[in-house]
């Protein structure tokens, strides 16, 4: 799970406290809501808003290719470079956590097939459907 007790203090991105404003804590869908991503807690973590806004929708492969470009961008820019470093570290969290996720969907005795679709069930029921790399968790679906 990508919970962790720090975080509950400390954005999930930045490592920043929260405070007020931009800082505030907010809870981010590690599948974004609008690409499927369910609302349990497994999908869900704690950040900053600024954060949270920086990652949007993205998918988190989306956002550590996105992370690494700003650095590859803000070489020389010794004050942005440690904070974006963590951006990437906790990114990169995010791509091992969903692949962690993709791969115990992709065993076998796991897959199931209805309306010529290829399905998936994770240990807790939650079922997921396949879309080239990609898989999406799918509400209500029986």
């Amino acid at each position: 799970m990508i919970h962790d007790i720090t975080y509950v203090t400390n954005c999930f991105y930045c490592g920043e406290k929260y405070g007020t404003g931009s800082k505030r804590r907010t809870t981010d869908h590690v599948i974004p809501s609008s690409k499927g991503g369910s609302n349990r807690k497994s999908n869900r973590l704690f950040c900053c808003s600024a954060c949270n806004g920086e990652k949007g929708n993205m998918m988190p492969i989306e956002f550590m290719h996105y992370t690494q470009s700003l650095i590859d961008k803000h070489r020389s820019n010794v004050f942005a470079m440690p904070m974006l470093k963590l951006k990437l570290q906790a990114a990169k969290k995010l791509v091992a956590y969903t692949k962690d996720i993709k791969e115990a969907l992709m065993s076998p005795k796991n897959i199931i097939v209805k309306d010529g679709k290829r399905l998936y069930y994770d240990i807790y029921g939650i079922c997921y459907k396949a879309e080239l790399t990609e898989f999406y968790p799918v509400e209500n679906y029986s």
